[in-house]
């Protein structure tokens, strides 16, 4: 059976505060993508030992830290600034320095005790084709087996503001590169947001590569627009997904990142929203959560 965790930013931009509320609300796992301000790919060893002895006192276990890394990078190599990914903190500069933010993710990963570092698949590329799957994969090999020589596992996410945006794109990629220490991080939402038609059609493809998800839903609308919303309001099949990984005996986590403000008007608030979501499709599995 799946973990339950959450994205610490998704609670709030204080890390301690995070960890209290995630450990309230009956989160044990939590997911860390930045802490006092930095990427977690940036937090000096000071911090990162600061921030472990905080989620050992909460009683947390990290499954992922949640990286930028190749998010804002080229995959030409070229040293032109990355667009910025509005509303999110991510570091931005050539391969070669993403490259050298890795090491200190393996650093983190290894204070943090998580084995898994999320990961981009580079700025969107004017076209998708078979140059850019092969250049991609050509480029995600070195890492990969930094990786696995280091003893952590890469998770791609299918990010719409990269080329893989389609999960089934994502899983494509994922399989090229052919190594066990890259593996895909599923984020359903995010691939109807790419504009992939048909994720279920997809899941056959998707599902053998998963070792992590993030779940949010969300709600395409007619002038392009978007609305996230609560797990099992939108668009997102999740009593499908969340049946298929339960019969595939998925025991990785599956981390909450709603992307709204709940009926309160605060971020934990839809977390704890998005965490009733998964509970009700859950309980209608006849499974207690």
């Amino acid at each position: 059976m799946f973990q339950t965790s959450v994205i610490n930013i998704e609670i709030s931009k204080d890390i301690e505060q995070s960890l209290e509320i995630a450990h309230d609300l009956g989160i044990n796992q939590i997911e860390i993508h930045s802490a006092w301000g930095k990427n977690i790919e940036c937090l000096e060893e000071n911090e990162l030992k600061k921030l472990k002895k905080m989620v050992d006192k909460y009683g947390m276990r990290v499954p992922c830290i949640s990286s930028t890394l190749f998010l804002r990078t080229f995959l030409d190599n070229r040293d032109d600034e990355a667009p910025e990914v509005s509303g999110f903190s991510a570091i931005s500069g050539n391969y070669n320095y993403h490259l050298e933010r890795l090491q200190q993710a393996f650093r983190a990963a290894e204070i943090l005790e998580s084995p898994l570092i999320r990961v981009f698949g580079f700025q969107e590329a004017d076209e998708l084709n078979e140059n850019v799957f092969a250049l991609a994969a050509e480029k995600f090999s070195i890492p990969a087996k930094q990786a696995q020589e280091a003893g952590y596992t890469l998770v791609m996410e299918n990010c719409p503001h990269t080329s893989f945006g389609w999960g089934k794109n994502a899983a494509k990629l994922v399989r090229m590169v052919n190594l066990p220490a890259f593996r895909l991080l599923w984020d359903p939402a995010g691939g109807i947001r790419a504009g992939e038609p048909d994720c279920i059609q997809a899941m056959p493809e998707i599902m053998p590569l998963i070792a992590h998800v993030h779940a949010k839903d969300i709600l395409m609308l007619p002038d392009g627009g978007r609305e996230y919303l609560t797990v099992g309001k939108g668009q997102v099949p999740w009593r499908t997904i969340l049946k298929a990984l339960i019969e595939q005996n998925y025991s990785g986590a599956i981390s909450l990142e709603p992307h709204y403000l709940g009926e309160d008007g605060t971020k934990s608030g839809a977390v704890r929203e998005t965490l009733d979501g998964m509970k009700e499709i859950l309980s209608s599995f006849g499974i207690l959560s």
